[in-house]
């Protein structure tokens, strides 16, 4: 769960390739923008319990939710809405 909410940080504020004249330039990892240790935020994961229905995968699945989250709350903020990923323009 922690894994995908970070990958999720990522796609919504970063992550994005960048190509000039058919070729990408940010192939590396020195040069693609990704979140690392030292920037990402406390997270607390709080698991239920629930009796039914069974447990499945459900780490996978909080990664749909950050990118959504973050871009109602700068909309939010900026009276914009916010259509375009990465959010973060750096």
């Amino acid at each position: 769960v922690g894994g995908a909410i970070i990958q999720g940080l990522g796609g919504a504020l970063m992550e994005k390739l960048d190509f000039e004249n058919g070729r990408l330039t940010n192939g590396t990892f020195t040069q693609y923008k990704m979140p690392r240790f030292p920037a990402v935020p406390p997270i607390t994961i709080t698991l239920l319990d629930r009796k039914a229905p069974p447990p499945v995968a459900a780490g996978e699945t909080s990664i749909v939710v950050v990118a959504p989250a973050i871009a109602s709350a700068v909309s939010q903020l900026n009276k914009t809405p916010q259509r375009k990923l990465p959010l973060w323009k750096s």
